[in-house]
């Protein structure tokens, strides 16, 4: 009988300290937002980070064989470990060139980027802001999933 009491309590003090151990155990920190471009039609160009959860988006575009008469018209990113986080990206580098004439630009304030959190559905980013002397467009978003798409259009 007595032996049943102790394994009793024992697994109740075992309980009860693992119980106040992970209690008193540091949160574990959220990991980094990520950017990939892993993927067929995946484009991106350099990346500023701001802070955890806002960038700058440089946007690659493509040129001529003389390095003229670029053209910013693509990008395709995904970024991981992002849901919940409230995130603030700008997209920015969308000034080209036409025809070798500097100031040519694909966007404006009615061109939303589209986005997907799976990958399969797409939609446009509701929140988005135009910032017509920089030529700049800043979308706001929090994802319920841990990835989000961001694309010129939907691939």
């Amino acid at each position: 009988m007595k032996s049943k009491y102790i394994i009793k309590y024992t697994a109740t003090i075992w309980f009860a300290v693992t119980a106040l151990l992970d209690a008193l155990a540091p949160a574990t920190e959220p990991h980094e937002v990520t950017f990939s471009t892993a993927f067929e039609g995946g484009s991106l160009g350099r990346i500023e980070k701001l802070n955890e959860t806002t960038f700058r988006v440089h946007i690659l575009g493509q040129q001529d064989q003389r390095g003229r008469n670029r053209a910013a018209t693509w990008y395709c990113f995904r970024m991981d470990h992002v849901q919940g986080r409230e995130l603030v990206i700008t997209l920015t580098d969308f000034v080209g060139e036409y025809n070798d004439v500097p100031g040519s630009c694909p966007m404006n304030e009615k061109i939303r980027p589209a986005m997907s959190e799976d990958g399969r559905t797409w939609s446009h980013a509701q929140d988005m802001s135009w910032d017509n002397e920089k030529k700049e467009a800043t979308v706001r978003l929090t994802p319920s999933q841990d990835s989000v798409w961001l694309a010129t259009q939907a691939p």
